[in-house]
């Protein structure tokens, strides 16, 4: 059994042994100098007990003595095979106690549906995002070597992908959420490890599954690569690293260009995309900044390569349009903005909360939008203020402070405010009453309130108490219906 063959190993040797083989500056040098900064927080290593994964285990164990008692060994079985994988857990358990490390394991449902490669890597992220979280850190380890560089490499081009797709895996991927998963291995042939490993004596687990050809993954790696290698007059090895780090420089060029482009109005979820600020720029920062905006609102899966396509130009030829994104939402382009809409029905009305902010106008139901602007308050407009000349149907000027932070919603029955100059709270359907606003309107009708505040505005009422426009009054919200 594997697990009694890891027992009959001195793992702490082996450690040591290995890292002579593999000297740390043997390893990836940007990500030596990454960990070398960041050693005062928990460390995790990836370790399915395979080979690649097992060989760095041992590396970090002896090349950063000083973690030994920060760090962790991580393991998610899937449970795709039975007892070998339950045989692959027990491997890792056991070497990890071994070194003295803590071992954390996850594990998948035997009886899972979709056993796409997409899929299990969900699974296995989420994993190991719970697992930093829980050791209050944020650095993953991750065992990816050269080959697996050129097969990703050779698996993306066949799907189309752009610089980001052909430059993964990156020796260090941070993540929006803090984690940063690190791949010391990713310039060391696989060769090489299993030769160091077969010297030191160390025994590895191997996956059965890598042996058919039911994954792509496994096609590429047994039926391209070595004809690959074969027909190459260079050395094509030393051609997919630096290709690889060549892509990975033009994509954060790319990167750091569009966030100059957008630094005054990110590109956030939950928020318009500014397409005008893209005007006169190349078609590659369209394409960058539309992918980022329908990934962080969660549509990108809705679009194929040619559907993308079509809305991409579709941009850039800056003509109004509505697409479908999927079953609850559809984009819709105006005025220089895409708005990501809901499809709502008139009988049960849905709208999630969206924020507020100068300058981006929030898509509403029946192709309506409201539009936030922070004006001065000139004399002249503070007296059309003052005299009621300004139709609450359509704009308002609220007082605006900016530690305000300002939210839109549907109306609500049950809901209430105190209007200006009212002595206390009315709900708004009595107002509605009063303004004769019918029964159809009013679920469609957007409600801007203040995080803390509560109710500013809803079309066609009074603005609220608290938010009304004083005499020193310098700076207001103004927010218009249309």
């Amino acid at each position: 059994m594997m697990m009694s063959l890891s027992e009959t190993v001195d793992w702490p040797k082996a450690a040591s042994e290995l890292s002579k083989l593999i000297p740390l500056e043997d390893l990836y040098p940007e990500v030596v100098r990454f960990l070398s900064q960041n050693t005062t927080q928990p460390w995790a290593v990836s370790c399915s007990g395979g080979s690649d994964s097992l060989a760095l285990l041992l590396l970090i164990y002896g090349h950063f003595p000083q973690k030994k008692e920060e760090l962790h060994v991580v393991h998610y079985n899937h449970k795709l095979r039975g007892a070998e994988s339950d045989q692959e857990a027990l491997f890792v358990e056991s070497c990890a106690q071994s070194l003295g490390l803590p071992f954390i394991l996850g594990e998948g449902c035997e009886v899972i549906k979709n056993k796409s490669e997409a899929t299990l890597r969900k699974n296995r992220h989420q994993f190991f995002s719970l697992s930093l979280k829980n050791i209050n850190g944020q650095i993953l380890l991750v065992g990816h070597q050269r080959d697996d560089v050129a097969e990703t490499m050779l698996m993306r081009l066949a799907r189309g992908s752009g610089t980001a797709g052909l430059c993964a895996p990156r020796p260090i991927h941070r993540f929006n959420d803090g984690r940063t998963h690190l791949r010391p291995l990713i310039n060391i042939g696989k060769e090489h490890i299993i030769s160091a490993l077969k010297k030191v004596g160390v025994p590895w687990c191997t996956d059965s599954s890598n042996e058919g050809e039911s994954y792509f993954r496994n096609r590429i790696r047994r039926n391209v690569i070595p004809r690959w290698v074969a027909a190459s007059t260079s050395d094509p090895w030393k051609g997919i690293e630096r290709s690889r780090a060549l892509l990975e420089e033009d994509d954060d060029a790319l990167e750091q260009w569009l966030s100059t482009v957008f630094e005054e109005a990110p590109i956030k979820k939950d928020f318009p995309l500014s397409i005008q600020l893209l005007s006169g720029y190349p078609k590659a920062l369209y394409r960058r900044a539309l992918h980022k905006w329908l990934h962080l609102n969660g549509v990108s899966s809705h679009f194929t390569a040619e559907s993308f396509s079509v809305l991409l130009n579709n941009l850039i030829e800056s003509k109004a349009f509505k697409m479908s994104a999927g079953e609850k939402y559809c984009l819709m382009f105006f005025d220089g903005y895409l708005f990501l809409k809901p499809i709502v029905s008139e009988s049960s009305p849905s709208f999630s909360p969206i924020a507020l902010a100068p300058g981006r106008p929030v898509s509403l139901p029946e192709d309506r939008f409201l539009m936030a602007d922070k004006v001065l308050l000139t004399p002249e407009l503070k007296l059309l203020i003052f005299n009621g000349k300004i139709n609450p149907a359509q704009e308002v000027y609220l007082n605006y402070d900016k530690k305000n932070n300002f939210f839109v919603r549907l109306w609500n029955p049950g809901d209430r405010y105190k209007p200006l100059g009212s002595p206390g709270t009315r709900k708004l359907q009595d107002m509605f009453t009063d303004k004769k606003i019918s029964s159809c309107e009013r679920p469609l009708l957007p409600v801007v309130y203040e995080q803390d505040k509560g109710i500013a505005w809803c079309p066609g009422l009074p603005i609220a108490e608290p938010f009304k426009i004083e005499d020193n009054t310098q700076y207001a919200l103004q927010l218009t219906f249309g």
